[in-house]
């Protein structure tokens, strides 16, 4: 996404931040799903390898030393909100249950870590891309999805600390939103994308038609 229009709608307070219901979200998400190679028909797994690219991009800037990257906290709003999003692209594409990754999220409150949240967070997204991996490749995948459910609450659990230990950020001068609201507005700024690329997909396509029919 260009950056510049990114960082624009992030920093305007008139753009919502309160994220799109589930149903119109993954309604978005959905018509996004593509397989890898179309013949086998895998719906979602081309998907499934963007979400491994994504969950690097933020481990690898949470890992990065703050004054070496300039615009620090506009990458980080971006690529979470990204993670975010594909969290859920990984719980719709493999069929994980709900209420099962709610048990998982209850069950990290008791836990202890030994980092920072960032890097727990790194550690976690590194442990997501090797079970992604694994479901892509169609090994064990009873276990693999079990396995997802618990790094998926794991995820959730840290990232809901992980904002409330950021609080309130400063955006313009005297002025702060909460670390939490300029992720959900980054979330809605990729929906908003993602919808118009659906739109456009759709569009090439009734074309092809068409032009076929003709």
């Amino acid at each position: 996404m260009d950056h510049k229009e990114f960082t624009h709608k992030l920093f305007d307070k008139n753009y919502p931040t309160e994220v799109d219901p589930d149903d119109k979200m993954m309604e978005i998400l959905r018509a996004s799903y593509r397989p890898i190679i179309p013949e086998l028909n895998k719906t979602g797994t081309l998907n499934l390898l963007l979400v491994m690219e994504e969950f690097a991009e933020l481990s690898e800037l949470l890992l990065s030393p703050l004054p070496l990257i300039e615009g620090y906290f506009t990458h980080l709003f971006e690529e979470t909100a990204d993670v975010l999003l594909c969290l859920q692209y990984i719980i719709d594409i493999c069929g994980l249950n709900e209420s099962e990754i709610n048990k998982a999220i209850e069950s990290y409150k008791f836990a202890k870590y030994e980092h920072n949240f960032d890097t727990d967070i790194a550690l976690s997204l590194s442990k997501g891309q090797i079970l992604v991996s694994k479901y892509i490749r169609g090994k064990d995948i009873e276990n693999t999805k079990k396995e997802l459910i618990n790094i998926i609450g794991r995820l959730y659990y840290q990232f809901g600390k992980w904002f409330e230990d950021y609080g309130s950020v400063p955006v313009f001068e005297g002025e702060t939103e909460t670390f939490e609201d300029l992720v959900n507005r980054a979330i809605n700024i990729k929906l908003e994308r993602q919808a118009n690329r659906n739109n456009q997909k759709t569009f090439y396509w009734e074309v092809t038609k068409n032009e076929e029919k003709a």
